[in-house]
């Protein structure tokens, strides 16, 4: 999810992106994949081989977001939001499988997954989903610090910071878990986590109208923001600036961020940023 005014990145709806038309599980030729590349990970890690598990991080990635990118955010379709994405989760997961403590926490976090129990109704017995919610916790906490200790939050092209990473990491394990615990539950870790004033109605604010730089739809954005996230194909477009007109069909459209020029997606004509 993303700011309607500055495009910045808020949070992570992973119930909502998966359930998304189009949205596919990882299949045959991922799970091949990472079936292919598993021997030579842990190869690496135990031999302390830290730029071939990156290398291989890499891959196992790139080929995760090349088979189910709605599990992602809708920037993967941007290749330089992929990349830098890409090679962000590859640095994190090796940071974490190269340090003792954090694959100790890791391990508890395991035990205590595989401890939980359901009632006859289908719910996670209590007992069981408070230790695996603190071992989450535990784990998830050292992580953040690990990462932003390591300066990694400044490589992630969304730019979060460790409040955010914070609330997005806790957001995913709730939506996980929620349908799986009683009413009282559910209320006690909505509170726990801080999500449960997260959502709330709003009133919609008076809009205008602009063309994608990249794919040429057409989307609403609200009046005065700067920058918007083009639902349809990704890629995030300067509001805050006119738009621009292609000498060769006349068509406007927005300049995409980070861009000097662009392909007219009406003709193809480039466009240069005035």
């Amino acid at each position: 999810m993303y700011c309607d005014y500055c495009g910045t990145f808020t949070g992570w709806d992973f119930d909502k992106a998966v359930s998304s038309a189009g949205a596919v599980h990882p299949g045959a030729e991922y799970e091949k994949l990472a079936a292919a590349l598993s021997g030579e990970t842990e190869k690496a890690r135990a031999s302390g081989d830290r730029e071939t598990y990156s290398a291989l991080q890499k891959r196992l990635f790139a080929g995760h977001i090349e088979h189910c990118p709605f599990y992602y955010s809708r920037r993967v379709n941007d290749p330089f939001y992929k990349s830098a994405l890409v090679d962000f989760m590859a640095a994190q997961y090796t940071l974490l499988a190269f340090s003792k403590p954090l694959r100790q926490l890791e391990a508890k976090l395991e035990k205590a997954m595989k401890k939980v129990r359901f009632s006859a109704a289908d719910r996670v017995e209590s007992p069981s989903f408070r230790r695996l919610y603190e071992a989450y916790s535990a784990y998830n906490e050292a992580a953040l610090l690990a990462t932003g200790k390591e300066g990694l939050f400044e490589t992630h092209p969304d730019n979060p910071d460790i409040g955010l990473a914070r609330l997005t990491g806790l957001s995913l394990f709730a939506a996980a878990w929620l349908p799986y615990l009683s009413p009282e539950n559910s209320e006690v870790l909505l509170a726990e986590t801080g999500l449960k004033h997260e959502y709330v109605d709003i009133e919609l604010p008076p809009t205008a109208g602009f063309n994608c730089g990249n794919c040429g739809h057409g989307f609403e954005a609200p009046r005065g923001s700067r920058r918007m996230l083009c639902e349809y194909c990704g890629f995030m477009n300067e509001t805050g600036i006119p738009t621009a007109e292609c000498p060769g069909c006349g068509g406007r459209v927005t300049i995409l961020s980070g861009r000097r020029n662009i392909s007219c997606p009406f003709c193809k004509t480039e466009i240069m940023k005035a």
